[in-house]
């Protein structure tokens, strides 16, 4: 009964039920007696003789009669017959082929050597071809510093381009736009999309990003560009860290941010509560030559971006409004180039070519060269 409540009440659906053997959806029983039962045939029977399909009700086997008899299948001839069972058998050989090949590729994932590599898999939305593809590509994790990195292996970031021509309606195209990038393997981008449309709906942190992106207007190519980055920094940390994919880790970490931000990083108190005038020197000795704890939480929130920039000379390209654009200062990119781009309002900033980003903190972090700890002093 359960198979023919699933089935649809329409000419295709008719032939499916009435002439394709039940044992090619599993139940394994002989339906010879009823492989020539078309809709042209259910349109001209009586109920009780639809009634011995096996599964059949008399609920359903009344709207199978009514919907025949109003269907322009009932009028189908030997030809058109055949036709479809020409095509129902084709459809059965692609699915069997494709399982035959699914089969295939899991026997060579499965040969694989034992290694971090294959937590991947455990990702939601990357499917066994796109790891496949992807550790074919990647090779060794080594390879590859940071995410970012990875993400530029690939092209899977925004390429700014002159516009030239005219558009549909005839106006002349003005200014630049951006597009994704070509560089990277199609085979694996292709995967990639298609993964980040899975990840979209099934992996807790892409359909966050998703949501975020689709509340800001911006266009679906766009949106799946970004999931398509958070995706390799998820094969970027699976794999670098030999763990599999964990759902909550986004949620952790947003929580453990903002206690961190509530509360501030601890403080080592003085061991003595006497407060004394003594010389810089004594004060080097005491500490034996090491900085003070700083309160990073606070002095980031104190940090302005433009104020860094402006300590390193940097000159802008063009603006609009809080955004900026010129040379990155921190591959020291060509005067010319409009590869970095900053948001005053946001105190953020990225480049599109070294894929450095961040924010004042981290600029001035990767300006000055120096730890974190002592590019803040300095």
């Amino acid at each position: 009964m359960g198979l023919a409540r699933s089935v649809p009440l329409s000419p295709f659906g008719f032939y499916i039920l009435t002439s394709i053997p039940v044992s090619h959806f599993g139940i394994g029983i002989d339906t010879a007696r009823y492989a020539k039962a078309t809709a042209k045939r259910l349109a001209a029977a009586k109920l009780d003789s639809i009634l011995d399909i096996p599964y059949m009700y008399p609920e359903l086997a009344k709207k199978l009669h009514n919907a025949a008899k109003s269907s322009t299948a009932h009028a189908i001839d030997e030809v058109q017959e055949e036709l479809v069972k020409a095509k129902l058998k084709e459809i059965f050989a692609g699915k069997q082929q494709s399982l035959t090949l699914l089969k295939t590729k899991r026997g060579a994932w499965d040969s694989l050597p034992d290694g971090p590599h294959q937590r991947i898999h455990s990702i939601k939305g990357i499917g066994l071809q796109t790891a496949a593809a992807l550790v074919a590509k990647m090779v060794k994790i080594d390879r590859f510093q940071t995410d970012a990195a990875l993400i530029g292996y690939f092209g899977i970031f925004p390429e700014e381009t002159n516009t030239s021509g005219t558009n549909r309606d005839g106006t002349p195209k003005l200014g630049t736009s951006f597009r994704m990038c070509k560089k990277g393997n199609d085979l694996v981008r292709r995967l990639l999309y298609t993964a980040a449309q899975s990840a979209a709906k099934h992996n807790p942190a892409v359909r966050v990003l998703f949501a975020r992106q689709a509340a800001m207007a911006k266009p679906y190519n766009v949106i799946l560009g970004h999931c398509m980055a958070k995706l390799l920094r998820q094969v970027y940390a699976v794999w670098s860290k030999d763990e599999d994919f964990d759902r909550e880790y986004e949620t952790k970490q947003k929580l453990a941010k903002e206690k961190e931000k509530a509360v501030g990083p601890s403080v080592v108190e003085p061991q003595s509560k006497e407060v004394t005038t003594t010389d810089s020197k004594v004060v080097e000795e005491k500490h034996n030559g090491k900085r003070p704890p700083l309160n990073f939480a606070a002095f980031k929130s104190q940090l302005s971006i433009a104020e860094v920039l402006r300590s390193h000379n940097w000159k802008e390209g063009t603006s609009r409004g809080q955004q900026l654009r010129g040379p990155c200062p921190i591959h020291n990119g060509d005067d010319k180039g409009r590869s970095f781009a900053v948001h005053v309002g946001k105190n953020t900033y990225c480049c599109h070519s070294c894929q450095s980003k961040g924010n004042a903190l981290d600029l001035l972090v990767a300006l000055s060269n120096h730890s974190l700890h002592e590019a803040a002093w300095g």
